[in-house]
């Protein structure tokens, strides 16, 4: 079980490097985050799941700061791609309260309090949760489809992995026609 001061400790550390970060190293960040949330067990991929944990439920109409939560001893938390990107913004960018979470998750708000529309472009989260999800893009009157990546990673952690890592190899963009049914 964490201490107090180890979760403070490593908000210290997670909040220097991210206010250094560049907008792409940012995402890399997130990415790198949301990977090692699944592979801890801490995160569990879930399609049609924004987010969906017990505690972050208990502490959604307070103005406790999310942060500390997150980097604590949680129950795992199911959640869909971008979701998993919103707790893990979150765990970088100390600047959700659990009332946050209220809007977020529970009333589907575009609001995020954490940044998370300032790092990732409305396109890239849609193109994420497009290949998470299954869904067809489609930009410009042309659609992209995402049927073989999604039929590949039939697992949805392994899915999501797959993506996070894209972003990474990618010094965090998403270069989706690349990931486009051929």
């Amino acid at each position: 079980m964490k201490t107090t001061k180890e979760i403070q400790k490593e908000i210290e550390r997670r909040n220097t490097i991210f206010q250094a970060a560049s907008t792409k190293q940012k995402r890399v960040l997130i990415a790198r985050d949301v990977i090692d949330q699944i592979k801890r067990g801490k995160f569990i991929a879930e399609q049609g799941t924004y987010v969906s944990s017990t505690a972050l439920r208990e502490l959604a109409k307070t103005v406790t700061p999310l942060q500390p939560v997150l980097l604590g001893d949680i129950e795992p938390c199911n959640c869909c791609a971008y979701g998993s990107l919103m707790l893990s913004c979150t765990m970088w960018n100390n600047k959700s309260l659990g009332r946050d979470y209220y809007s977020q998750f529970v009333n589907y708000s575009d609001y995020t309090s954490n940044g998370l529309r300032d790092i990732f472009t409305n396109k890239q989260l849609v193109v994420i949760e497009c290949l998470f999800e299954g869904w067809i893009y489609e930009k410009g009157g042309k659609r992209y489809y995402f049927r073989d990546f999604f039929d590949k990673y039939t697992d949805p952690n392994d899915r999501l992995i797959a993506i996070m890592q894209h972003i990474m190899d990618n010094d965090g963009e998403m270069n989706y026609k690349e990931l486009a049914d051929k």
